[in-house]
């Protein structure tokens, strides 16, 4: 599966922007039934008090919503903590 991601910088100021996101992502994701191709989740990067989020989507997710500072990455790490309520896990 192709990813994207989208760097949301520091985790205390990105947690208001992410949970923007995690609305109209899961509007988007049941809009379209809700498929399991379709994924988004977010993972932490660094640690203390540099610790960043960065939120991945799957393509067929991406496609759909378009956002725009995303980029093409490799699989999410380990970490994936999915947003759209019972969609599977990325590591699944």
């Amino acid at each position: 599966m192709q990813w994207y991601v989208v760097s949301l910088g520091d985790a205390l100021v990105a947690q208001s922007k992410m949970y923007e996101l995690q609305e109209v992502l899961n509007l988007a994701w049941q809009g379209a039934g809700r498929p399991s191709s379709m994924q988004a989740g977010y993972c932490y990067r660094g640690q203390g008090l540099h610790c960043q989020i960065d939120l991945y989507l799957s393509e067929p997710l991406q496609l759909l919503v378009s956002l725009p500072r995303a980029r093409r990455c490799e699989s999410p790490t380990a970490d994936f903590q999915s947003l759209l309520g019972d969609s599977p896990s990325a590591m699944a």
